[in-house]
């Protein structure tokens, strides 16, 4: 079900998987690396297995938002993580253009917003 999302996100955004830099994925627990590469390769193809993934655990406020409907705070929450690393310089996350950030809520709700930083 999430990279249905995260192909969604895309198709709406007018974006190609190839595109995509980096992947983000928030859940009320952290989502394993493994799952978070694993989903990167579902969802965009061998393009997939080549760009960073991370997963996240939603923290206070986006924890009480999942339990009512709010994954969409989460994949919101994931594109503050990723803006985060960029500004701290984290050497795999540092000069994305276009991220996909996937929210997953308790009850296997998702969420997939495609994101660029210019905009388009």
């Amino acid at each position: 079900m999430p990279a249905r999302a995260v192909r969604r996100a895309l198709a709406v955004a007018g974006r190609k998987a190839v595109e995509v830099d980096a992947l983000v994925v928030a859940a009320p627990l952290v989502p394993t690396t493994e799952a978070c590469r694993s989903l990167a390769r579902r969802a965009l193809g061998p393009h997939g297995a080549g760009i960073p993934a991370l997963g996240v655990a939603a923290a206070g406020h986006h924890a009480e938002a999942v339990a009512s409907d709010g994954t969409e705070a989460l994949a919101m929450g994931a594109a503050a993580v990723l803006e985060a690393a960029a500004a701290m310089d984290v050497m795999a996350f540092g000069g994305w253009e276009l991220a996909v950030f996937v929210g997953v809520g308790r009850d296997g709700t998702t969420v997939a917003l495609c994101l660029s930083r210019s905009g388009q």
